[in-house]
């Protein structure tokens, strides 16, 4: 459901769906505010309007644990392989790479040959590229090369909408006065 509060960042995505020469958008914003929904959302378009399209899909700590297990094995250039020759790459909750300089280092080697052969990337964070601690300064320019957007909790407005899709979802009968008052009271 677009609202006040995720449109710009629906938006974004729509336009990397679209345009070639959008590189990246990086989504923050607190937990629980929908960045993950809105991802799933863009993978879904972007998978069905590109069927034959390679899509890389990792949380950060999944992300970190596969280089681990690759690396424990010796079998670096497959994960290389495998990740890097993605057509859309998305990596939600990079902030949990924080101080993790190697894994660091091949999500900055990734989103370069990623980039350089004419694919997008999609990152979510809790935190601004500025405001993450214990990054290399080249990954986090890296993140400032497309569209930030920011996701924010739902206002007054956004929650009576969605309180009333959701009911309407379930069919389920909610007074107009009920649906103020808790959208009122319940953030």
């Amino acid at each position: 459901q677009e609202l006040a509060e995720n449109r710009f960042a629906r938006a974004a995505l729509a336009r990397l769906l679209a345009d070639d020469e959008l590189p990246l958008v990086y989504l923050t914003g607190p937990t629980g505010v929908g960045k993950s929904h809105l991802v799933r959302e863009a993978v879904v378009r972007w998978k069905s309007e590109r069927p034959r399209d390679s899509v890389v899909q990792f949380d950060a700590a999944r992300y970190a644990a596969d280089l681990a297990d690759a690396s424990e094995a010796g079998e670096i250039p497959a994960f290389q392989k495998r990740t890097r020759r993605a057509d859309l790459f998305v990596i939600e909750d990079v902030h949990h790479l924080s101080g993790r300089v190697e894994t660091q280092q091949q999500l900055l080697a990734t989103m370069n040959d990623v980039t350089a052969a004419g694919g997008r990337f999609v990152v979510t964070s809790l935190y601004a590229p500025g405001q993450l601690a214990a990054f290399d300064r080249r990954l986090v320019s890296r993140f400032r090369g497309g569209v930030m957007a920011s996701v924010s909790r739902p206002g007054v407005a956004s929650r009576k909408a969605l309180l009333s899709h959701f009911a309407q979802c379930r069919k389920l009968a909610i007074a107009a006065d009920v649906v103020e008052l808790v959208s009122g009271k319940v953030e």
